[in-house]
């Protein structure tokens, strides 16, 4: 007689699903290229960040190389994004031309844009003698000032300023000599050279010129020229 035998099949339990990590997407920086160096200008600065990021670690950080953040005068800040996960803030221009490297941090995630700020030329020019009346010959001379300005903020340092002169009356022809003939700008905006005329038959005013280069912004003021004794005739 055969003997049955029943086999016993215990139920296998499958494995619970696991769940797949959580990434979140890293920080967009939207920023302008290019700025000028003035020093005071603004320069608007958005981050857009992951929506599904968790409340608590919504907060971005900002940091910069060089110029500062409007919101606390210094290179590091720190925004919240709206509900869209935008977050908004101004960088304040360095002084004078440089690249800038600016960096969002959020939720352990950095992104970063490069900000190249050219040189900011001046929108006017004054020129300022410390005489407005120049005694011709050699052994006389004036000194001129050319104060660089702007509406925003202050021209950049280093700027190379360019002095002339020509014959207030037709056909204009250059006159006297400046030293230097180029000059360079300091921090506050200023450029000085002396002039003077050794031509003592020149008797009409000359008109003096300061003009920065290579925006061709320029600024003039007129000096009178006075003749020497053995030369004066009845020109006024």
């Amino acid at each position: 007689m055969l003997a049955l035998t029943t086999a016993c099949h215990e139920a296998v339990t499958p494995p619970k699903p696991v769940d797949p990590p959580i990434t979140f997407r890293a920080p967009e920086l939207i920023v302008s290229d290019t700025a000028t160096a003035d020093g005071a200008s603004v320069l608007p600065i958005a981050v857009a960040i992951d929506t599904t990021t968790p409340p608590d670690k919504r907060a971005i950080v900002l940091n910069t190389t060089s110029g500062v953040f409007a919101a606390t005068n210094t290179a590091t800040t720190t925004v919240n994004p709206d509900a869209d996960g935008i977050a908004r803030s101004l960088l304040r221009a360095p002084a004078d031309s440089t690249s800038v490297l600016v960096t969002a941090t959020v939720n352990g995630m950095t992104s970063s844009r490069t900000i190249v700020y050219h040189r900011a030329a001046p929108d006017a020019i004054d020129v300022v003698p410390d005489q407005f009346a120049l005694q011709a010959g050699s052994g006389h001379e004036l000194q001129l000032t050319a104060y660089l300005r702007r509406v925003v903020g202050k021209p950049s340092p280093g700027l190379r300023v360019t002095f002339t002169a020509v014959d207030s009356v037709p056909p204009h022809l250059a006159r006297g000599a400046f030293l230097p003939t180029v000059a360079v700008s300091d921090a506050n905006g200023l450029a000085t050279a002396r002039y003077t005329l050794p031509d003592t038959t020149q008797r009409s005013p000359v008109i003096v010129r300061a003009t920065v280069n290579p925006s061709g912004v320029f600024g003039e003021t007129m000096i009178k020229i006075i003749g020497t004794a053995s030369s004066v005739d009845s020109t006024p």
